[in-house]
């Protein structure tokens, strides 16, 4: 049941990460990107890193996102767009993101490979593997702490950008 919820959520993810990219709208694009992190963190939740999950909801679909929207709105959107620019950025697009599948494609078949030659994993092993944690964030928890501290001083900044304007 797990892993069907996974892939359900993975495939929502991509769908609305598909939908953030293709929208004219920015700000349309930018809450499309909120649900794709929030699809992200539940993918986490079910691979059982709830720390994870709430850092990828709190830091990314709450404060990056804001950023987003706040400089948007700030700088505002022109929907503008000559043709060709669109054509060569589409084209373009998919090149980039047929070369991005296979890469991932051969780095995950190379790791699952490895892992059924050495042993069985189980799922929420092989998703710290892929993700680069082993366990603990110990020694990183202050960098992390100074981190959030340095997106919220941000996202203050922007807050008064846009009062001072207003």
């Amino acid at each position: 049941m797990r892993v069907i919820g996974f892939y359900i959520f993975s495939i929502l993810s991509c769908i609305f990460a598909l939908c953030a990219v293709t929208r004219k709208n920015s700000i349309h694009a930018a809450l499309f990107l909120v649900l794709t992190l929030l699809s992200l963190a539940l993918d986490y939740l079910i691979l059982g890193s709830v720390f994870l999950a709430l850092a990828q909801v709190f830091v990314y679909a709450g404060a990056i996102v804001v950023l987003f929207l706040f400089v948007i709105m700030l700088i505002g959107s022109s929907s503008d767009s000559d043709a060709r620019r669109v054509r060569i950025g589409f084209f373009s697009g998919i090149a980039a993101g047929s070369i991005l599948i296979l890469v991932l494609a051969a780095k995950l078949s190379s790791i699952l490979n490895l892992h059924l030659r050495i042993r069985e994993t189980t799922l929420q092993e092989l998703a710290a593997y892929l993700i680069g944690i082993n366990g603990s964030f110990g020694e990183f928890a202050l960098a992390f702490e100074l981190g959030s501290v340095l997106v919220l001083s941000a996202m203050i900044g922007a807050f008064l950008l846009a009062r001072n304007r207003a």
